[in-house]
């Protein structure tokens, strides 16, 4: 059930007997040379989406802009600071508390959202007692988690990986061009937290470690199924 498409009174009416909302958030940002800016907010999004119907609650839109400043050389990249994206996210999340979403699952896309996803909710839990808000990385469910260590391996690298590349082809794949252009390259080299040039000039095309080439639809499919039941199960035990 989508939040943005309901009627006031029925979202009143839902929580007399429920307080479960999950929300997407991703970003939009480079993923190399074959595969749409949007694809990290798109899979959480679909996802979550999924995992609402399923159970009979909420999901609200998505936060589709994220923290992306390590991808500023890259056109096509667009990124909240830190600071505005953890504004935003106390705002919103601290609203939605106050409406009566006392458990909010966030599905997030996008591993440079975490640090300042758990600082949002952190704040947010200290703010409004009772509130529950959990972040869940789709990619780190563990059963998901092993099946793309089983498809990829070490090739799975770090960015325009081919888990999420799978999961697009098996979505949108008019979103995903010819994978054969992106080259594989060397796991990340940067040990420290990148710069707005940095990623560029240690991965010219903006993958990073990951070989898109291993990507199919198939494989996409059994992912984004485990991790919608993954979704449900994480849902099912707040």
């Amino acid at each position: 059930m989508r939040l943005d498409h309901a009627f006031w009174p029925d979202v009143e009416k839902y929580l007399e007997g429920d307080d479960r909302l999950l929300l997407p958030t991703g970003s939009v940002e480079q993923h190399g040379p074959a595969v749409a800016t949007g694809i990290d907010y798109i899979i959480a999004t679909a996802v979550a989406g999924a995992a609402a119907e399923r159970m009979g609650i909420y999901v609200a839109p998505p936060l589709c802009y994220g923290m992306s400043l390590h991808h500023a050389s890259f056109a096509g990249t667009a990124s909240l600071k830190p600071s505005s994206y953890l504004r935003l996210l106390v705002d919103l999340l601290g609203f939605l508390v106050a409406h009566g979403f006392k458990r909010v699952v966030v599905v997030n896309g996008h591993g440079g959202n975490a640090p300042t996803l758990n600082a949002a909710a952190a704040e947010v839990a200290y703010e409004h007692e009772g509130a529950h808000i959990l972040i869940q990385n789709w990619y780190d469910l563990e059963a998901v988690e092993k099946l793309i260590e089983k498809a990829f391996g070490a090739k799975e690298g770090s960015h325009a990986t081919p888990a999420e590349t799978s999961l697009l082809m098996y979505l949108r794949p008019e979103l995903v061009g010819d994978v054969s252009k992106v080259a594989l390259t060397e796991p990340c080299l940067i040990a420290w937290h990148p710069g707005a040039k940095d990623l560029r000039e240690h991965y010219p095309q903006g993958a990073v470690g990951s070989d898109a080439k291993l990507a199919s639809a198939e494989i996409g499919e059994k992912l984004f199924e485990l991790a919608v039941a993954g979704i449900v199960e994480v849902v099912g035990k707040l």
